[in-house]
């Protein structure tokens, strides 16, 4: 008889024990996978550990709980590698979420049952090849593919596997262009795949000891059995975090856990760095390439929209820009308007009582938009703003839609609070743009971007196509816009700088500097910035990055901020406001004496943790429901006292290290 240490793989809520014990009347593999009863059910378990049950025999009987049986043999042979189980462990802990749940993220699920189950062996990691050197490099380039590539080519040399992460899978297509000039084994592994196509190719991977396997953040859980290169491309880019899911992992440092454990190298690429990243190489965790880029040589063009009101220019377009726009399509020259938010007004407001036209779910502003309709389709209501027609088959309806929820509805024209008719739309918006542009170009080709407009991947790669073809002259877009592979056109613009450097948020600086970095990438010969604060210290540091850096760490060193501290975002959500604050004010108070106690024993240092809160969240109410924050900065190095701490979160509160946004 055995006594087997089993890690279900489901979720178990922290701190309960994520390793039990069962017995089984043979041996069994580390690594195997078999069925166990849990409570009321039964789940698949990997075993961790399997000892004849002679020796606990008398642990056993002191033991205040029977011993079940294991169910049944899934897999006799391991499912993963023990650098797997290892990175899991990691996860778990750092990230502070059940083990089990981060064994179902590594693991397709199809692989837990016996029909799938693999039937090999994988080999033990080279302990050679761990910890030689430096192995994180940080290559901050306008243009890394020729570092990429001489990376790549030396790795391929060892006959070593290499990982090549992208943030989106919208540039899947051209990346795997790119590779394949270097090898044409590529192997695509993204959440995107079929299932049937995704359980394919992780069996694949299991058996292969070559190629490149190109993919977004989920890829990094793949089976490597000879991993020689990590390559993080546009490693600040912040769809590398699972923000919206459990768990909330970030896909570039659990990549550089994943070249820890298995002895590779990792390339970390960027244009622009995230201030972490430069961070960790100014103080010589990570190695910076010698050759970055020098400061711009193109000077962008300040505009002060203060100025232009007070010039009587009311339009969402300065007088230098509308010039400058007459100018290039003159030449029939190409353009990019950049504005972060959709519609055509942000916010509706009552100017006889105040009234703002808010969403009856969330606590946030309706949105103004104007939708095309065929004349069968959608028809006005009562009380509606009459619809404009476009053609004979076309009308224009306006609407309101609320961007978090979705909620829509007909645009009133009348206060549903006072009655009365003084509506203004403030605000502006990617269709208020195109609006705009129309009045004053009423006959150029353009393509508008936002998720509004686009809705498919194939859509978005066919008109940028069209775009790189010059059959639209001008290109109008949001936060989508930063995802293709633009050309460089003569003119570049963003319309409003305060739809992001407004936003009340620690990294507010760093996203904007790194949106002025995409304009300089794209503008050939003019870049022009609208903005209502001109006298932002981003603007001051516009022409020489490395300046801005050593500004904003600065900062963050002076506010003790990330890098310098770890941020812990706990939220909770409740329809009833009330109730969802005091159970922020509750949890506060635990957290608080926890430290505390942690303190007096000298199991902590003294202020390693200090929590802030409650906060309403930047949208207090989504979807029906109230959300606070505790904002939490830990100085703490030791996981494990950390977690100590964690232990009092409720598992109804959503934990999120590193969060990306604090708001």
């Amino acid at each position: 008889m055995y006594i087997l240490n089993v890690i279900p793989i489901t979720k178990i809520p922290l701190p309960h024990p994520q390793v039990l014990s069962y017995f089984y009347s043979q041996k069994l593999n580390a690594l195997s996978l078999v069925k166990i009863p849990l409570g009321k059910r039964s789940a698949p378990g990997l075993v961790k550990f399997c000892e004849p049950l002679g020796r606990q025999r008398l642990h056993i009987r002191k033991a205040g709980f029977q011993l079940k049986r294991v169910l049944a043999i899934i897999a006799l042979e391991p499912i993963m590698s023990a650098y797997q189980l290892r990175l899991a462990e990691w996860l778990s802990e750092y990230y502070y979420s059940p083990l089990g749940l981060m064994l179902k993220t590594i693991l397709p699920s199809e692989i837990l049952t016996p029909s799938h189950a693999p039937l090999f062996v994988f080999p033990p990691i080279h302990r050679k090849w761990i910890n030689r050197e430096q192995r994180t490099y940080l290559v901050w380039a306008n243009q890394p593919w020729s570092i990429y590539e001489t990376a790549i080519r030396k790795c391929m040399e060892k006959k070593r596997q290499v990982l090549f992460l992208i943030p989106e899978i919208d540039r899947l297509d051209e990346y795997k262009k790119r590779l394949e000039k270097i090898s044409s084994n590529i192997i695509l592994l993204h959440g995107s795949l079929k299932r049937s196509e995704y359980l394919k190719t992780w069996k694949k991977l299991m058996k292969a000891d070559k190629g490149i396997i190109l993919g977004s953040r989920s890829a990094v859980f793949a089976p490597f059995r000879n991993l020689g290169l990590v390559i993080v491309d546009e490693e600040e880019n912040p769809h590398y975090k699972s923000w919206d899911m459990h768990p909330r992992y970030h896909a570039r440092d659990v990549a550089l856990k994943l070249a820890e454990l298995t002895g590779a190298k990792t390339v970390l690429g960027s244009s622009f760095p995230s201030v972490g990243s430069y961070y960790n190489a100014t103080t010589q965790k990570y190695k910076l390439n010698d050759l970055i880029p020098k400061p711009y040589t193109l000077n962008p063009r300040i505009i002060d929209m203060r100025e232009e009101l007070k010039e009587g220019n009311s339009s969402i377009f300065s007088a230098h820009l509308q010039k400058s726009l007459r100018e290039t399509l003159h030449r029939n020259e190409q353009v990019i308007l950049f504005m972060n938010r959709r519609g055509l007004a942000t916010v509706l407001l009552c100017r006889e009582c105040g009234y703002i036209f808010t969403c009856g779910a969330c606590d946030s502003p309706m949105v103004f938009h104007e939708r095309q309709e065929s004349k069968g389709g959608l028809s006005p209501l009562g009380g509606t703003v009459p619809p404009r027609v476009v053609d004979e088959n076309d009308v224009i309806n306006h609407v309101v839609i609320c961007h978090h929820c979705g909620h829509e509805q007909p645009a009133p024209n009348v206060c549903p609070k006072c009655g009365g008719w003084k509506i203004k739309l403030f605000g502006a918006g990617t269709q208020k743009v195109v609006e705009e542009l129309s009045k004053l170009f009423p006959d150029i080709p353009f393509l508008r971007v936002d998720s509004d407009s686009i809705k498919t991947r194939k859509k978005t790669q066919d008109l940028f196509f069209e775009f790189r073809q010059k059959k639209f002259l001008v290109a109008i877009g949001t936060q989508l816009l930063l995802k293709q592979n633009l050309p460089k056109v003569p003119l570049f613009a963003i319309v409003s700088m305060e739809t992001i450097l407004t936003l009340p948020d620690v990294r507010t600086s760093e996203r904007s500097y790194q949106l002025i970095n995409f304009g300089y990438e794209h503008a050939e010969r003019e870049f022009l910035i609208q903005t209502y604060r001109p006298d932002h210290y981003v603007f001051h540091t516009i022409a020489d990055p490395q300046l801005f850096y050593r500004e904003e760490l600065e900062m963050r060193k002076i506010f003790q901020l990330p890098p310098y501290t770890q941020f812990i975002k706990l939220s909770f959500s409740h329809t009833d406001g009330e109730q969802a604050q005091q159970e922020a004010h509750a949890l506060k108070r635990k957290i608080t004496d926890r430290s505390h106690n942690l303190e007096k024993t000298g199991t902590a240092e003294k202020k390693p943790f200090e929590v802030f809160g409650p906060i309403p969240a930047f949208i207090p109410k989504t979807k029906g429901r109230y959300t606070y924050h505790l904002l939490i900065k830990s100085q703490l190095d030791n996981l494990k006292v950390r977690n100590q701490i964690l232990d009092v979160v409720p598992p109804r509160w959503v934990i999120d290290v590193d969060p990306e946004s604090i708001l």
